[in-house]
Formats: C-alpha cells, structure tokens, sequence
C-alpha cells in the first residue's frame, strides 16, 4: 500500500537541500502540498520548480527558525497559500565546529535557536490547529550527535 498524503499540507523545515529537500519530494510525490522552507529563498523555489515539473504541489517560503517573528510571519503565509499545516517536519539544523575555547556564546545561541527553540516554537504553533482538526503529524529529525559526541562540536 503506497502512503498517500493527498489533501493534506506539508511543512518542511530546511527544504533548501540535502534531507530537506529529499524529504519535500518525497511527500510531494506522496500527494501533499509541501510548503518548502529555509533561509535560502532562492534554493526552495528551485526545488518547487522541480517538483511542480513532476506534477506536485509545492510553494517557498523564507524562512529562518531561529527567528520567532519570521516563524509566525511564515505559518500566516503557508496557511494563506497552502492552507493549514497537516505535517510539520522539522529539519532545519546546524551546528559549529571549534573547539570548546573557541565556542562563543553567540554560536551556542545560534545552535539551540535553531536546532532547539525553533522546532518548539513551530509545532507549538501548529498542535492546536492539528488538533482541532483531529489529524496532524510531526516528524524531528535529528542527527547521530544526539546519541554520540564528535570532538570540536561542544554548542551542539
């Protein structure tokens, strides 16, 4: 039995490249409207352009989840064009490589903004609309630092 996600809208958080914008395809292909979101503006509507050319639905959105302003702005934005949010992947990450000693503030900031506060902020955002609509799903990626420590990676 194929997944079928026809109807539904998908938010993909970091659908600039790599796994975000596997992901985005994948449930494009799958049959949702796949709201593809990150910084780089420019990269999602490429990959619009490619899943559109492959007969899916698809929009881009700027988006920087480090940023709780931007967040709201987007969700208001995504839920205009795309309509509400059926499935939230929250993909968006980065981390820095220095050692400890060379590790500011500012980059821990960056890193739990990001990978952290803004994941939070945007299914807290989204849960009370899934759930008045009783449906909703929300995926977190996360990567293999989570289980193992890697050196010059202390903010993350």
């Amino acid at each position: 039995m194929a997944l079928s996600l026809e109807g539904q809208v998908a938010l993909v958080t970091g659908a600039s490249r790599g796994i975000g914008r596997a992901i985005a395809a994948a449930l494009a292909r799958a049959g949702a409207h796949v709201a593809l979101c990150a910084r780089d503006l420019e990269a999602c509507e490429a990959n619009v352009a490619s899943i559109r050319a492959a007969g899916g639905k698809a929009a881009a959105f700027a988006l920087d989840v480090a940023d709780p302003a931007a967040i709201e702005r987007c969700l208001g934005e995504v839920r205009a064009t795309c309509g509400p949010v059926d499935v939230l992947v929250n993909n968006a990450g980065v981390a820095f490589s220095a050692p400890l000693q060379k590790t500011s503030a500012e980059d821990l900031r960056r890193v739990m903004d990001v990978n952290f506060t803004g994941p939070f902020l945007l299914t807290r955002a989204v849960v009370p609309q899934m759930i008045e609509r009783g449906r909703g799903r929300i995926v977190q990626i996360a990567s293999t630092a989570g289980r193992t420590g890697y050196r010059y990676t202390s903010a993350y």
